[in-house]
């Protein structure tokens, strides 16, 4: 999120969202997580994420564990990184920049974390910011897979909105 606002209309879908799972709605609750875990409509919280997660996973959603996994890994990732771990910083750099096959995050902060690997002399990273730099004037990623056939979808985590659509603004207005 880029401002760290909230527009009138997605803020009602997070209420709605939030509303459900309060009511135990499972999905609701993944969703929740899934908004925490990306940050593109709310501030990004890996610890909110990761409550939201663990909440699914005792009300019995699958994906939750998956992505109950990767967010602590992420949050061990980011403790590591910041204590001078080569190795963690590596990751997060790959991780946000959307090379394993997740969605983009942050692809300047993961050229952050890239970079400070390279300088703090992990042997890839300076491979992977070689190569990689081209693709983020235009994709923001750091090189450009192949398109995926429309039949399959292009990952867990690539928008919360291609799984779980916020309510359209007419769907809110009558709802109020």
């Amino acid at each position: 999120m880029a401002d760290g606002s909230v527009s009138q209309h997605i803020q009602k879908g997070l209420e709605l969202l939030q509303w459900a799972s309060d009511r135990g709605e499972n999905i609701s609750t993944y969703s929740l997580g899934l908004e925490y875990e990306l940050g593109t409509r709310v501030p990004r919280d890996l610890n909110k994420a990761r409550d939201y997660f663990r909440l699914a996973v005792n009300r019995g959603h699958i994906d939750a564990q998956i992505q109950l996994e990767l967010v602590e890994k992420l949050i061990g990732l980011e403790k590591a990184a910041a204590d001078g771990s080569t190795d963690a910083q590596f990751e997060l750099g790959m991780y946000l920049s959307g090379y394993h096959g997740n969605a983009i995050i942050d692809p300047d902060k993961g050229r952050k974390y890239l970079q400070l690997a390279a300088d703090n002399g992990h042997a890839i990273a300076p491979f992977w910011l070689d190569i990689g730099l081209g693709g983020f004037q235009s994709t923001g990623a750091f090189f450009s897979l192949p398109p995926r056939p429309p039949f399959f979808p292009q990952t867990r985590l690539t928008t919360v909105e291609s799984f779980f659509p916020l309510p359209t603004p007419s769907f809110v207005e009558a709802w109020s």
